[in-house]
């Protein structure tokens, strides 16, 4: 929104409604290659190890992710701009625009240099978490926080954080946890999957036929929640379920759940289908009309791709 104000575009342009288009779809693909990138990866890594003893670091979840994460993004750059090309527009200015706005912003401060070597010590960390030091995600991210109110560093201080920070998404995702603990420990996720399994026969379809089948399934049931988290607590513990009740030997349970997993990042169609979307939509650049144009088509090749990294990128890798 800033470069739209700052270079006065039209917002019903293509221009903006392809930035903004990029941004509803975008942060849920991202999402697929960066653990800690949202609650609903970490919620993902949790819940498979517990079920199956086999813990995901940050740097495995980049290396099974990413790629397909980039694939996914120029499929999403590519419809973006087939539906709303942008050739013909110009932003009036130019680079001289963009040195006013950085001049407004001044240089950094030291607060902000304290924060920014925070954030990268907090990335390097992450991505070397059970490689080279035994920290997890979780708990690096916690002494991220404490040294932004450490004696001598002092970025915050606690009541200007607390005062800022939305209690009701962490009780929302509070709930959604233990929603998806409940249906792993109580075992209704396995027999809802494995019902499911005999009901139509699914254990003796092709294996690759079954991964479609999966995608569409979790993409479909994926867009009745506008919660990501949500949607997370109730469809991962099924996908468990629905792996270990596959008589396949060999099976990976963990790599099937999260190949799974990523139908939900990518399942959106309208705005009301996660906050990102919504935020997006609420900037008034493009209709749900519009949104739907690029999103049916982007589920529907999603899908073909997660087949076709299936048979190549995440065998090659062990992941399933």
């Amino acid at each position: 929104m800033g470069i739209i104000e700052a270079f006065k575009l039209d917002r019903k342009s293509n221009l903006p409604k392809a930035m903004l288009l990029l941004v509803a779809f975008g942060t849920g693909i991202a999402g697929m290659g960066i653990l800690t990138s949202g609650a609903p990866p970490i919620q993902t890594a949790m819940f498979i190890s517990q079920a199956t003893k086999h813990d995901i670091t940050w740097l495995h979840w980049f290396i099974y992710g990413m790629p397909f994460s980039i694939v996914m993004g120029l499929v999403l750059l590519w419809l973006v701009l087939r539906f709303f090309p942008v050739d013909n527009e110009k932003l009036a200015g130019g680079d001289e625009v963009i040195r006013e706005q950085l001049a407004k912003l001044g240089p950094l401060t030291g607060k902000e240099i304290k924060l920014l070597i925070i954030m990268l010590l907090t990335i390097v960390l992450w991505a070397t978490g059970k490689v080279l030091h035994p920290l997890d995600s979780s708990t690096v991210a916690i002494l991220a926080v404490v040294a932004m109110f450490f004696p001598g560093i002092n970025v915050a201080g606690w009541k200007e954080l607390a005062g800022k920070v939305n209690w009701g998404t962490l009780m929302l995702l509070g709930a959604a946890i233990s929603l998806g603990q409940w249906l792993l420990k109580s075992g209704a996720a396995a027999w809802v999957a494995k019902n499911t399994i005999v009901a139509l026969g699914v254990d003796k379809w092709p294996f690759l036929l079954m991964i479609a089948a999966g995608g569409l399934f979790f993409s479909i049931f994926a867009l009745a929640f506008s919660a990501r988290s949500a949607a997370v607590a109730a469809l991962v513990p099924t996908a468990i379920g629905f792996a270990q009740g596959l008589s396949i030997p060999g099976l990976s349970v963990w790599g099937m759940t999260l190949i799974l997993y990523y139908t939900i990042q990518f399942s959106v169609i309208l705005p009301v289908n996660t906050p990102m979307s919504m935020v997006a939509y609420s900037t008034d650049t493009f209709s749900s009309d519009e949104m739907l144009r690029v999103g049916v088509p982007l589920v529907l090749i999603a899908v073909l791709l997660m087949v076709l990294f299936t048979a190549t990128y995440w065998h090659w890798m062990g992941v399933i």
